[in-house]
């Protein structure tokens, strides 16, 4: 499950596509925290690119927070947690909920 705002989040889709073609059986999932009705050719090709889109169940969480709840029901979803962290933002938070959950790597 990979989040889609961001160079890193780029950067690992990138390294998970190339996995995929050594491995076919890795499943890629895009996790998009906002709906997102209407979207153009270009987002529409590169969400094609993944065997699944998810849009987690956050209608009642305030759109300011959505990132955090996304991330964290990356981690609640997840066996373990491959994260880079070299700030205090949104990582570092879901990497303490990851600490937390005893899912990190």
């Amino acid at each position: 499950m990979i989040g889609d705002h961001g160079d890193f989040d780029s950067l690992v889709a990138s390294v998970c596509f190339a996995l995929k073609k050594k491995y076919p059986h890795i499943e890629v999932c895009l996790i998009l925290p906002y709906y997102r009705p209407h979207i153009d050719e270009y987002t529409q090709q590169r969400y094609n690119r993944f065997d699944n889109t998810i849009t987690p169940p956050l209608e009642d969480t305030p759109y300011r927070y959505r990132i955090i709840k996304a991330n964290q029901y990356m981690v609640d979803q997840s066996d373990i947690l491959i994260a880079y962290v070299c700030s205090s933002g949104g990582a570092a938070k879901t990497m303490e909920y990851a600490r937390r959950k005893k899912k990190y790597c």
